[in-house]
């Protein structure tokens, strides 16, 4: 465990100096989104949620089996190469992942989605996900899971959409499923 974390922090200097030296593309400005909102997700006030973390929109149902925060950083700097661009990028994801999971997290636990479907589904140009068990207390608003989704599109900025949730059957639920697809970039 201690070589994973020396390995993982390692890298995360690495890139802190690359970005120090190449700049920040994302910054805390927010973007325009299109929520879509449905008639279970209810406006979680601004006072219920975590001091830590910059939140844009944040949602849950009337039973609270869930809660949905969106965070928006836009892309500060658009005359960026690709490789820029995802050096950034990974620099903001591992950022959130080791804030809100400490260093529990295991590098096999972040996965990259597929590239059409960031696009088809979300008008996006590519993501990640995180399936994070016990997140640190000042996160985890009393859930057991977290399930933080990065997407970005180039020009627009990165949309982190977290996800909370204590039992693994609310994944199986439509509910969740809508939950999970409530927003798109704008065109």
């Amino acid at each position: 465990m201690k070589k994973l974390l020396a390995v993982i922090l390692v890298l995360f200097i690495s890139v802190s100096a690359f970005t120090a030296i190449a700049g920040n593309v994302f910054g805390p400005d927010s973007f325009k989104i299109d929520i879509i909102k449905k008639k279970h997700m209810k406006t979680v006030s601004k006072k219920n949620l975590p001091s830590e973390l910059k939140v844009d929109y944040a949602f849950t149902n009337d039973k609270n089996t869930y809660q949905l925060w969106y965070t928006l950083l836009k892309q500060n700097d658009t005359n960026v190469s690709n490789e820029e661009l995802m050096m950034s990028y990974s620099l903001c994801v591992m950022t959130y992942i080791l804030n809100m999971a400490g260093e529990d997290i295991i590098p096999d636990a972040i996965r990259r989605f597929n590239d059409a479907d960031v696009k088809n589904d979300f008008n996006g140009d590519f993501g990640t996900t995180v399936f994070i068990e016990n997140p640190k207390p000042e996160f985890n608003r009393g859930f057991r899971y977290m399930m933080v989704n990065f997407y970005c599109k180039r020009n627009h900025g990165i949309v982190v959409q977290t996800i909370l949730f204590s039992s693994v059957d609310t994944i199986m639920e439509s509910e969740f499923i809508e939950v999970f697809n409530s927003f798109k970039f704008k065109k």
